[in-house]
C-alpha cells in the first residue's frame, strides 16, 4: 500500500525545509512511545512501513543543487529493520544485465574549438520593405558577404512597391549573406535581405586542445544546412587541422564546430545478480581538467549512472550515484522508481534479487516513463507513461508471470480526448487495485484542471467502476481490504472520505474546517495530516467509533504518515530539514471485563479479557494481566483483546 508523493515532493523540500526548527517538539499522545528512525543533516522523505521494516527516499549522497536538472528528485532508497536497527541502501545499480556494460568516458579535459568556413551563391531576397513612388524597378546591387561575387537580381514592384526580387546569377564564394540595396526607379525606402545556399569548405582551427588521446570527433550543428562532415588531424595530442569529407548543402549561415575529447581513461564494469556495482579503472588516462562523463552501454539492461572522481589530470575512481525515488513496499518486496531510465525497480530484501518489472525499452525523451509504485503481495502496480508523455496508463506486474499487463488504459480510448486521458497514482490491495482518473474533469477560467475521481479495478472479476464521480477534486486513493479511501475537496476543503466496495457506500470520516488528507490505513485505523494547529500534524482516529486524536504536537510540519502492524511513520521537520519519525502504541490496556470469572477451571484454555485503549488499539509486547492480585504471564494484546494460554496461569 502507498500513498504516491511525487507531485509534493518537490515543493516540499524547495520551501518547507526552510521553516524554524520547534524547540521541545513532543507527541500529543501520551499511548505511544515515539522512535526517531532516521536523524540526519539530510534530508529524509516519502516513509512506507510494512511489518518491522521502514523504506524511505533519502538524500545523504545526494545534493538537491544537481547540474542534471531532470535528476534533482532521485536520491536513493534505505530500508530500516526498526527491531534490529539494521539499515541498508537499496543498490543503485540498474537491474537486470546479463554481463557487464561497456564503460566509457566522455570530456573532462581541454577540447580543441574552430569555426566554420561556407561558400555558396546567393539563393533569394526577402523584401523586408516595399518603399513607395517606385515608377520602374530600381537596380538590386549585391555587396559585401565575404569576398562573395557575381550575384545579381531583378526587381518586380506592383503599384509603385518593390514586392519581390529575382535571382539571376547567384555568383559565387559567397560565405555570409551580402548586403543588399536599391537605387533608382524614381522611389524610395525598399529594402531586402539576401540568403545564401553554401557548404562547409573548411574550419579554421581557433585552440587544438590538449592532450586529446585518440581522434577527435567533429560535429557541426545549426547554420540552417544539412550534411557537413570532416576528420580531425592529429598531432601530439592537439588537433592541427580538419578535412572536410563532405561540405552538406543549404547553409545559409557558417554552422557551429565542435571537437569530442578523449583522454584515454578505460575503466570495467562489475556486475553482481544484474546489478552494477562499481567499475575498475584500468587506465586513468591523462590531461584531464574536470570529471569526464561516465557512460555505461550494452550489458542486456539500462538504469545505472555513476561519476568521475579525477586525480592528477587522471581518473582515479567511479562512484554509481543515487537515481531513485518514490519507494512503496509489502513485506519483503520493496519498489522504486529509477530516473535514470524511467522504470520500476523492485528488490526482493530476503534473496537480494532485483529486476525492472517492464522489459518496456527506455525512452531518452520520456524520462518519466513510469513512476509511482504500489506494492501487495507479488504483485506490483503503477502509472505508464509509454503511449504518451502527456497522459498515464495503469500497469501491474505479477511477479510469478514473465511479462507486465495493462490494468487500465486511457491511450486505446478514442472517445476520450487527450487532455482527459490521464490515469495516475495507482494503489493495490489483494485483488483491488485504484487509481485517480481525469476522464471527468473540467479546466477553469484560468486554465487550472480541476474533478479528477477515483475509479477501481477488481482484478479477478476484470470489473472497472468508478468509486466517486463527485464534481469536486478527489486525489491520492487507498485501498485496504473492501474498502477504498482519498482525499476529497468537494466541501471547500480537505477531508478524507471512505468507499465500502462490498456495499457500495460512501462515508465522510473527517468533518471540520481544518484540511485533511495524505490518508493511509490498517484495518480500523486511519492516520492523516491535518492542519488544524496551523502546522501540518498526524492525527489518527478509528472507522468504527470516528472520533481523531493528534498524534504529533509542535511548531513543526509533519507530513506523510504510513501505518502498519500498529506503528504509525512520517516525515518531521522539527531539526529543520526532513527526517523520518515512528510511534508505537505501547502503553498497556485497561481491562474492563474478564472472562471466565471467578476460579479458573483446569479445563479452560485461556483467560480473555476485553479492554479500552486509547491509542491505536494494537499493543506492541505483553498485555498486563494479573489474576487474584498476582500477574498472568505470556499474554499478548490484540485488536480484539488479550489472550493468555494456560501454561501462564
Amino acid at each position: 500500500m502507498t500513498q504516491n508523493r511525487l507531485l509534493w515532493i518537490f515543493a516540499a523540500l524547495c520551501c518547507l525545509a526552510l521553516a524554524v526548527p520547534a524547540a521541545g517538539a513532543s507527541l500529543a499522545n501520551p499511548e505511544f512511545a515515539e522512535t526517531p528512525v532516521i536523524t540526519t543533516t539530510f534530508d529524509q522523505v516519502n516513509p512506507v512501513i510494512s511489518g518491522d521494516n521502514i523504506a524511505w527516499q533519502d538524500y545523504r549522497n545526494k545534493s538537491w543543487g544537481c547540474p542534471a536538472a531532470q535528476n534533482c528528485l532521485a536520491g536513493d532508497v534505505y530500508v530500516k529493520n526498526l527491531v534490529s536497527g539494521t539499515e541498508s541502501r537499496m543498490p543503485p545499480g540498474g537491474a537486470g544485465y546479463t554481463s557487464a556494460p561497456t564503460v566509457y568516458f566522455s570530456g573532462g579535459g581541454n577540447r580543441a574549438t574552430g569555426t566554420a568556413v561556407i561558400s555558396g551563391p546567393v539563393s533569394k531576397v526577402t523584401v523586408t520593405a516595399g518603399g513607395s513612388g517606385y515608377t520602374s524597378a530600381p537596380t538590386v546591387t549585391f555587396s559585401g558577404g565575404g569576398g562573395g561575387t557575381g550575384a545579381t537580381g531583378t526587381a518586380t514592384i506592383t503599384g509603385g512597391v518593390v514586392t519581390g526580387v529575382t535571382i539571376t546569377s547567384g555568383g559565387s564564394g559567397y560565405s555570409s549573406a551580402p548586403t543588399v540595396t536599391f537605387s533608382g526607379g524614381g522611389g524610395t525606402g525598399a529594402a531586402g535581405t539576401a540568403t545564401i545556399s553554401g557548404i562547409v569548405t573548411g574550419v579554421n582551427i581557433t585552440s587544438g586542445g590538449i592532450g586529446n588521446a585518440a581522434v577527435p570527433t567533429v560535429t557541426f550543428s545549426s547554420g540552417g544546412g544539412a550534411g557537413a562532415a570532416a576528420t580531425a588531424i592529429v598531432s601530439g595530442g592537439v588537433v592541427t587541422g580538419v578535412t572536410v569529407t563532405n561540405g552538406g548543402s543549404n547553409y545559409s549561415s557558417a554552422p557551429s564546430v565542435s571537437f569530442s575529447w578523449y583522454g584515454g581513461a578505460t575503466g570495467t564494469a562489475v556486475v553482481s545478480n544484474g546489478i552494477v556495482t562499481g567499475v575498475n579503472i584500468t587506465s586513468g588516462g591523462a590531461n584531464y581538467t574536470s570529471s569526464p562523463a561516465v557512460i555505461f552501454s550494452g550489458g542486456g539492461s539500462s538504469g545505472v549512472t555513476a561519476t568521475a572522481s579525477v586525480s592528477g589530470g587522471a581518473v582515479s575512481a567511479v562512484t554509481i550515484t543515487p537515481n531513485a525515488m518514490d519507494p512503496d513496499m509489502d513485506g519483503n518486496l520493496v519498489a522504486w522508481r529509477n530516473w535514470a531510465n524511467g522504470k520500476i525497480v523492485v528488490r526482493n530484501l530476503s534473496t537480494g534479487v532485483q529486476q525492472h518489472t517492464s522489459s518496456q525499452a527506455s525512452d531518452p525523451n520520456n524520462f518519466k516513463q513510469m513512476t509511482t509504485p504500489a506494492v501487495s503481495g507479488n504483485i506490483i502496480v503503477w502509472t505508464d507513461y509509454r503511449a504518451s508523455s502527456d497522459y498515464g496508463d495503469i500497469y501491474m506486474r505479477d511477479l510469478g508471470q514473465p511479462a507486465e499487463a495493462p490494468v487500465s488504459l486511457a491511450s486505446t480510448d478514442t472517445s476520450i480526448p487527450v487532455t482527459k486521458k490521464d490515469k495516475r497514482n495507482p494503489d493495490i490491495d489483494g485483488n483491488i487495485v485504484v487509481w485517480e482518473d481525469m476522464r471527468n474533469a473540467y479546466q477553469d477560467a484560468n486554465g487550472w484542471w480541476h474533478n479528477p475521481d477515483i475509479y477501481m479495478k477488481n482484478l479477478t472479476t476484470g470489473v472497472e467502476q468508478a468509486v466517486t464521480t463527485d464534481m469536486g477534486d478527489q486525489y491520492y486513493p487507498v485501498v485496504a481490504g473492501n474498502r477504498v479511501f482519498w482525499s476529497d475537496y468537494r466541501n471547500g476543503n480537505w477531508d478524507i472520505y471512505m468507499y465500502d466496495i462490498a456495499t457500495g457506500s460512501e462515508t465522510r470520516l473527517t468533518n471540520s474546517s481544518y484540511d485533511q488528507s495524505w490518508v493511509d490505513v490498517e484495518g480500523d485505523l486511519v492516520t492523516w495530516k491535518e492542519t488544524r494547529s496551523g502546522v501540518e500534524d498526524i492525527y489518527f482516529g478509528r472507522i468504527s467509533t470516528g472520533g481523531a486524536q493528534a498524534l504529533t504536537a509542535d511548531a513543526a510540519a509533519q507530513k506523510l504518515p504510513a501505518i502498519d502492524g500498529g506503528r504509525i511513520v512520517w516525515m518531521d521537520n522539527r531539526n529543520g530539514n526532513w527526517d523520518i519519525f515512528a510511534a508505537a502504541d505501547v502503553a498497556a490496556p485497561v481491562i474492563s471485563s474478564l472472562s471466565p470469572g471467578g476460579t479458573i477451571a483446569s479445563t479452560s484454555s485461556t483467560l480473555s479479557a476485553s479492554y479500552a485503549d486509547g491509542g491505536l488499539g494494537v499493543n506492541a509486547g505483553t498485555a498486563a494481566v494479573t489474576l487474584n492480585g498476582s500477574p498472568v504471564g505470556g499474554c499478548s494484546a490484540t485488536a480484539a483483546g488479550v489472550s493468555c494460554p494456560v501454561t501462564g496461569l
